[in-house]
């Protein structure tokens, strides 16, 4: 007889059908030791909890073939029965496991050894019964799929399918910070306490489980237990890390971390099973089936915001920690989560509850052609506009940074009318801002304008932007008709930060950045524009979005425009992320281009812990532009670099 433990076994296969299946459910046939069923139907875990065995004999050992992939990943395919002295071996092993967690701490500990444990591809299941017990016969029914979240579909697909207006309205805008959300985000940590409470018990006496499916505990009495007793690395496992093999190697496809795969020479230890949190979290954020992209060392998932837009910045920045593919990068154990967890929850209120308050921005800039760059092409297709006036607490600051590939034009020079629309747009903040002069009367000036004095809209951002747009094709037109196809016309990617007191509104096209610093976290408020993330909306997985033909191209950005049927250059009308955020003490806003991220470290997470930590380490807002200008140029320097950083103190506060 095959071993159960080396693969599919070698063995015939019982179909069990009418009347065969009367038969059994009155307790007449079961098959043999040694026998295959092969399901009709895929048959979830939760629905084979329930066997007898024949007379004479107290145990019974079923071993079940498990659907990694698909629909119905998670169930069952085949079962397989074993014999005695198998059964005895692995009940052996599981008695030891029991009082294993029964030492650690007996209200934690299994209820009973009869569950489910996943070995290797097969999952086990071990039942003790009473000689003569009546057999029940499994429920054959299928299993619940969650239905996968229909991701929301991009603006560049929308503006093709639905015909959107010429240009955003506020009600485009997404709010970062309601009170609906914050307390979705606090109700989400709550769910998750009894795990964290299980997780910290364990954690704190050197044992981990290094990774898990959270749909293996049940939750009693505000204490998760696990269904089977899991085998715990002990504290000596922890510190000199555990290397096991298939099939001990328990791999739960989309929750398991890299290591568990064998990376990171197999290492599992409390970092794990933080790991699988974060992942529980991503799943209940964003509506995905599992990904097998957890498994990649090297492929960091994408942002929750790429399917939750209106996600909490803090909530996002803790996410995107815990399920680092780097081990050293994510927090070292539950109790650190957890306090992040709370940080993240009481952060979201407190911007949905914050009261208007007066804030004083502390602003740096630097600007530089990039050390590798600036070697084999001198001109710089980085720019920036800063606006900020502070005695009305209210400023406007831009990014831009020109796309090098045109036929058309160059990106410094639709970067530069992207500053030139910039600075108009500012020009129109200040005059609404000013008193009438003197020999003005109330009725010279727009009584709206003074009524409403300066609102932060997303008609100013889309205004400066289709400006920009606009002079781009004239700049191209201006020495006759264009012949060319649009896509070859220079362009420009813009992030905009339009403040009022302790309001953002905040924009981008294309791939530069908009960060938010705070208390050890860092979280992008933006997502790229490019081909990859749009298809991931779209409902490709990580893996097919990123292979895809052109992945990295940019599908927004100032700089597009179409052809009428005369052959005229015709400007499309921008379509911004727009975004709104209420503004704290203590916040930092970096914009950036993405020179800095994809020159300040070895990746782009790397590069954000960097500018984390130099942001925070800075003692200014000049001090932390000048730095990350800095390590970028460390890291080689092969782009324009570009960037503001913009500090926020309550009034009467300075930088120290």
């Amino acid at each position: 007889m095959p071993n159960a433990m080396d693969g599919a076994p070698h063995t015939y296969t019982a179909v069990l059908e009418e009347p065969q299946a009367q038969r059994a459910r009155e307790g007449l046939v079961w098959p043999q030791v040694g026998d295959t069923l092969n399901l009709k139907r895929s048959l979830s875990l939760k629905h084979l909890l329930h066997h007898a065995c024949e007379p004479h004999i107290e145990l019974r050992v079923f071993l079940a073939e498990v659907v990694e992939e698909g629909p119905h990943h998670g169930a069952l395919r085949e079962i397989w029965v074993t014999d005695r002295q198998q059964a005895e071996a692995l009940l052996k092993r599981r008695t030891a496991l029991v009082n294993d967690w029964r030492e650690l701490s007996p209200a934690l500990a299994p209820p009973n050894p009869s569950a489910f444990e996943r070995l290797g591809s097969w999952a086990c299941l071990i039942i003790p019964v009473k000689p003569g017990e009546p057999l029940t016969f499994p429920d054959f029914s299928s299993p619940d799929v969650s239905p996968q979240r229909s991701p929301r579909m991009p603006r560049w697909m929308k503006r093709e399918l639905d015909a959107l207006p010429d240009s955003p309205t506020d009600d485009d805008v997404i709010s970062l910070n309601t009170e609906e959300s914050a307390l979705k985000v606090a109700s989400l940590i709550e769910a998750l306490n009894p795990l964290l409470d299980t997780l910290e018990v364990l954690h704190k006496r050197g044992r981990a489980l290094g990774g898990f499916h959270p749909e293996h505990f049940t939750v009693h009495q505000d204490q998760a237990h696990p269904l089977w007793p899991m085998p715990l690395l002990s504290k000596v496992d922890h510190l000199e890390g555990v290397h096991l093999k298939a099939p001990d190697v328990r791999c739960h496809l989309g929750y398991a971390p890299p290591e568990a795969y064998g990376h990171y020479q197999g290492k599992l230890d409390e970092r794990s099973d933080v790991f699988s949190v974060g992942m529980h979290l991503f799943y209940a954020l964003t509506g995905l089936s599992p990904l097998e992209e957890t498994r990649h060392p090297t492929r960091r998932l994408p942002s929750v915001r790429v399917y939750h837009p209106s996600v909490s910045p803090e909530l996002e920045a803790v996410v995107r920690k815990a399920i680092s593919p780097v081990p050293s990068r994510r927090y070292p154990n539950a109790v650190m989560l957890r306090d992040a967890l709370r940080w993240a929850a009481h952060m979201s209120l407190s911007r949905a509850q914050a009261k208007h308050q007066t804030l004083h921005v502390e602003v740096g800039h630097e600007l530089h052609v990039g050390l590798l760059k600036g070697q084999y092409n001198p001109t710089n297709q980085d720019d920036l506009f800063l606006g900020y006036d502070a005695e009305l607490s209210r400023g406007l600051f831009v990014v831009t940074d020109g796309v090098s590939i045109s036929e058309h034009g160059s990106g410094d020079i639709a970067s530069g009318y992207v500053r030139q629309a910039s600075s108009q747009a500012w020009e129109s903040i200040t005059r609404l801002g000013t008193l009438p002069e003197e020999g003005e009367t109330l009725s010279e000036l727009s009584l709206a304008a003074l009524q409403t004095s300066y609102t932060l809209s997303s008609e100013l951002i889309t205004d400066l932007l289709n400006n920009a747009n606009r002079c781009i094709g004239e700049h191209v037109t201006e020495d006759g008709a264009f012949y060319g196809p649009p896509e070859n016309i220079m362009a420009a990617t813009a992030v905009i930060a339009l403040i009022d007191d302790d309001r953002a509104l905040l924009a981008s096209m294309g791939d530069s950045r908009i960060y938010l610093v705070r208390d050890g976290h860092i979280a992008s408020l933006m997502v790229d524009d490019d081909l990859a993330t749009h298809l991931m909306q779209l409902g490709q997985t990580p893996s097919q979005a990123t292979q895809a033909p052109s992945s990295a191209a940019l599908v927004n950005c100032v700089g597009e425009f179409k052809k009428s049927a005369e052959g005229a250059l015709v400007p499309v009308p921008v379509h911004p992320q727009l975004s709104a955020l209420r503004l704290l003490p203590g916040d930092t806003l970096v914009l950036c281009s993405d020179g800095i991220p994809d020159y300040g470290g070895l990746d782009e997470e790397d590069a954000e812990v960097h500018v984390l930590k130099l942001v925070e380490a800075a003692f200014s807002a000049p001090k932390a532009a000048f730095d990350l200008i800095t390590l970028a140029n460390q890291g080689g320097g092969g782009d324009n670099l570009s960037c503001i950083v913009l500090r926020l103190y309550a009034q009467g506060e300075t930088s120290q």
